[in-house]
């Protein structure tokens, strides 16, 4: 996680730099060169925020996504892979505002979005997603495969 913003009340909370753990389970159905993916995580975040404001402190903003159900669908064309997606999840955000712990929800509990995977002879492969409706987020990945 490397930004983000928080805004309600007027006021206005950067999100700084944190950390993201998940652990996912997926499958995928290929048609010939139509794929469709189904995909079922757990995660939790932490980072920090901070208000624009003289003497803010830095407080801890944690995120957990009891379930997150994913779907996405694409076709290949040769080692470039163009797909759309779909994900609904839901779980707990913990905040400290003013000194008091606050306990809330995401405001969109799902994503549609777009991206592009490219795979590489030598087993690597690129990955951007990007989430323009709903939780709003770009994404981006390597991974290789053994």
């Amino acid at each position: 996680m490397l930004d983000g913003q928080l805004e309600g009340g007027g006021r206005t909370h950067d999100i700084g730099p944190g950390i993201l753990a998940a652990v996912a389970v997926a499958k995928q159905i290929a048609f010939g060169d139509w794929f469709v993916n189904g995909s079922l995580a757990t995660a939790i975040s932490r980072t920090t925020t901070a208000e624009d404001m003289p003497g803010a402190g830095r407080p801890t903003l944690v995120g957990v996504d009891l379930f997150r159900l994913g779907v996405m669908g694409g076709r290949r064309f040769g080692s470039v892979s163009p797909y759309v997606l779909a994900r609904a999840f839901a779980g707990p955000v913990s905040w400290t505002l003013g000194g008091m712990d606050v306990t809330g929800s995401d405001t969109s509990k799902f994503q549609l979005g777009a991206g592009v995977s490219v795979s590489t002879d030598s087993g690597l492969s690129f990955l951007v997603d990007v989430s323009a409706l709903g939780e709003r987020s770009v994404s981006l990945g390597v991974s290789h495969r053994l």
